[in-house]
């Protein structure tokens, strides 16, 4: 277990937090935003938290470590996982709280594979021809997955379900959907001056 710099969160995603410590061996409880497991979870072979550290004078230093993992099962949202380097609760304590990261490999899907989400992140939406804005982030409704889109005035949150896809263009970055009527006001989100006077 080794301390590492910020920088070495480069190509690694946020998948999840550490909720809680799991009995009494060091395992972890990793709450995601999924409501399924995801896939990745019997494929990572390794994981880096962030978390703060408190330090002699009373501040908090910004950490990261990576950890080997021994095993994982699901469990409730999310997932346990038994890192090589943890053995009792007391130090799996130490890091509840700290944001979940693996490598963005495990999030790259195959052709013929459904998309991880991640992969869409930063994709400009067109619906219409008419650009809608930027995919920022995404949320859940608990019936689908939500595309959080910045447009030039508002965000938008747009489910993204398969009848709205009508092409996805990940080397240009860009997805084209067909939305229904009054779903989102792109008038909203036209500049000043974009207008008529």
């Amino acid at each position: 277990m080794k301390d590492q710099s910020i920088s070495d969160l480069k190509n690694k995603i946020q998948v999840g937090k550490v909720r809680d410590s799991h009995g009494l061996k060091g395992e972890l409880f990793i709450m995601t935003t999924l409501d399924q497991t995801p896939p990745w979870v019997n494929q990572i072979d390794a994981f880096t938290l962030y978390y703060q550290s408190p330090t002699e004078k009373g501040e908090h230093q910004e950490k990261t470590q990576r950890f080997t993992v021994k095993k994982t099962r699901p469990h409730k949202k999310g997932f346990i996982v038994k890192a090589e380097e943890l053995s009792s609760r007391n130090e799996s304590d130490l890091y509840i709280g700290a944001s979940f990261f693996i490598d963005q490999r495990y999030l790259e899907s195959q052709k013929g594979e459904k998309l991880y989400l991640q992969e869409i992140k930063g994709c400009e939406v067109i619906s219409e021809q008419k650009t809608v804005g930027t995919i920022i982030s995404f949320g859940t409704n608990n019936a689908q997955d939500l595309l959080i889109v910045k447009g030039e005035s508002k965000t938008f949150e747009i489910p993204f379900v398969q009848d709205f896809i009508e092409k996805i263009d990940l080397e240009n970055k860009k997805i084209y959907l067909k939305l229904p009527s009054g779903l989102i006001d792109l008038d909203d989100n036209e500049s000043p001056d974009d207008k008529d006077d």
